[in-house]
């Protein structure tokens, strides 16, 4: 593996789907999408409508955890038709830190799933 396809932390895969869903917001428009991993320093999304982007274009994502939404801004690294991976860009504390339970819970659930396999 080049050191280009090398990820700059670990993500965790969700298992919960109903919690899932991500609110991506460029300008006027919003799509709907489905968070197919996150880390602290982004996600990956699947789009359920076409996401017509600029390289680099930020954008604002909404994510639910724990009864509450957390919003962060986001670059665009790459997109492959409806997959999205984006970057976070200036993280306030308060999000930072929704962020991380929210990974520390996905890891928990990914840890139960895999004792019951």
């Amino acid at each position: 593996m080049s050191s280009d396809e090398k990820r700059a932390s670990d993500r965790v895969i969700p298992m919960v789907s109903d919690e899932e869903m991500v609110v991506v917001e460029t300008g006027r428009q919003r799509h709907l999408a489905k968070m197919m991993d996150l880390s602290d320093t982004g996600t990956l999304v699947y789009t359920l409508s076409d996401f017509e982007h600029a390289p680099d274009a930020e954008c604002r994502l909404s994510l639910y955890h724990n009864g509450k939404v957390i919003t962060v801004y986001a670059g665009v690294i790459r997109g492959n038709g409806r997959l999205v991976a984006f970057r976070f860009r200036n993280v306030d504390y308060r999000s930072a830190t929704e962020l991380q339970a929210k990974l520390i819970r996905m890891e928990v659930e990914w840890t139960r799933l895999k004792g019951l396999l």
